[in-house]
């Protein structure tokens, strides 16, 4: 890539990080709920986050950090009581104790919330299909799900996704971390280690088939430029009488790239 802006590096950093670039001989299990794939198990949480950033913690960035630093959760009084009110209305059933930090006070967490890892469809097709480390069930019946039927359900929930997948596969190649860039406005957001060492270098936007309009272009182009970002384009091209939704067709796509930055002019 051309051009490339210099990734911005935060201030704070997180100890626990392994630098290894994907989850490898690893058994991963994960489940549909028909939006994303959801991690359950503890370690394997650990395993994605350590091993190539893969998903999105339930947990705030901030709670994450803190029980790394002080090694305890902290819970404000008011969430607490609001806890307190939940055991009372449903119940608990919890069969092992956890204890959390309020208002400096050490004390027992009454109502735990199980702390899961969703991976957006994309990402859960790469570890599944390309590292083969992942194994996907139905949320619903917990019965195990083949690649065509995985490949079938993403495809029902976006019909854009054999196109948003290849772009992955090409970004994966490159060693990025690739999140969501809904936010931003764009497909995906690419990490130089993960959003929690460094600000996103890229705003990804993809060109399937047709040409870039300028008004959007221009429109993506200014906030890139306020967030100090740069816009990726890729062009994905598949020949006119190819089936997209067809997983066999995957190896026909082809995937071009443009950066692009906002020159501001500071001296005439």
């Amino acid at each position: 890539m051309a051009n490339v802006r210099k990734p911005m590096s935060k201030k704070r950093k997180y100890q626990s990080f392994e630098e290894k670039p994907f989850p490898i001989d690893c058994n991963l299990i994960g489940y549909f709920t028909g939006l994303d794939v959801e991690i359950f198990d503890e370690n394997s949480i650990k395993t994605l986050a350590n091993c190539g950033c893969f998903g999105e913690d339930s947990r705030p960035r901030q709670m994450i950090s803190a029980i790394e630093k002080s090694g305890i959760e902290k819970m404000t009084k008011a969430m607490y009581e609001q806890k307190l009110k939940w055991r009372e209305k449903f119940g608990s059933s919890q069969a092992e104790t956890k204890i959390i930090s309020v208002d400096g006070k050490e004390k027992e967490d009454p109502f735990i919330i199980e702390n899961t890892r969703a991976l957006f469809p994309e990402e859960a097709m790469f570890l599944h299909k390309e590292l083969n480390c992942l194994e996907i069930r139905n949320a619903i019946d917990g019965k195990s799900l083949s690649t065509l039927e995985l490949w079938k359900e993403f495809c029902e929930l976006n019909e854009s996704f054999p196109s948003h997948y290849a772009a992955y596969v090409y970004l994966k190649s490159k060693n990025w971390v690739i999140k969501l860039g809904s936010k931003f406005g764009g497909i995906f957001l690419l990490y130089k280690q993960g959003p929690a060492f460094y600000h996103a270098t890229y705003i990804v936007k993809l060109v399937v088939n047709e040409r870039i309009d300028m008004l959007e272009f221009k429109t993506h182009e200014r906030v890139a430029e306020n967030t100090k970002k740069q816009m990726l384009y890729l062009e994905i091209n598949f020949p006119d009488d190819l089936d997209p939704l067809s997983i066999e067709n995957l190896h026909k796509f082809t995937v071009r790239e443009a950066a692009f930055q906002r020159k501001i002019l500071t001296t005439y």
